[in-house]
């Protein structure tokens, strides 16, 4: 069954590219160096790969790496900087346990904690608070 695929496939890759070259033997494109020239550039066995969604890693070029690099570089940040603002909620939870010496239990126990305010307001100091401020003694 796959084989039969396949072979459907196959031949209508070879018709397009049958259709490729009748544009020059019926006279709808007549080569010279400059049209040639951007064919070929179109052609490229990269881009056509690339086009197919079959990208070989020694077929990658050097602006794909270093999106990809960039890319990976901002993940890992973003998942350090996300462990550590857990940690430090954590921390922050462990604080007010021993201040008050009851355990936060809920979300709600720990919005009723109160962490002061803060002069000016931005969307995130609700969520700054919570997590990096001390509890009022």
């Amino acid at each position: 069954m796959i084989k039969e695929e396949n072979e459907v496939l196959r031949e209508k890759y070879v018709e397009i590219l049958t259709q490729l070259q009748e544009l020059n033997t019926d006279g709808r494109l007549v080569l010279n160096q400059k049209n040639l020239e951007k064919v070929a550039l179109h052609l490229e066995r990269g881009k056509v790969l690339k086009a197919a969604g079959v990208v070989l890693e020694d077929e990658i070029d050097k602006d794909d790496r270093e999106k990809i690099d960039r890319r990976s570089k901002r993940k890992y940040i973003t998942q350090n900087l996300n462990k550590r603002i857990i940690q430090k909620q954590l921390e922050t939870e462990a604080d007010m346990v021993m201040t008050t010496n009851q355990p936060l239990n809920t979300i709600s126990d720990m919005q009723s904690v109160d962490l002061g305010t803060r002069d000016s307001y931005s969307p995130n100091a609700m969520l700054t608070d919570r997590f990096f401020l001390p509890p009022k003694e």
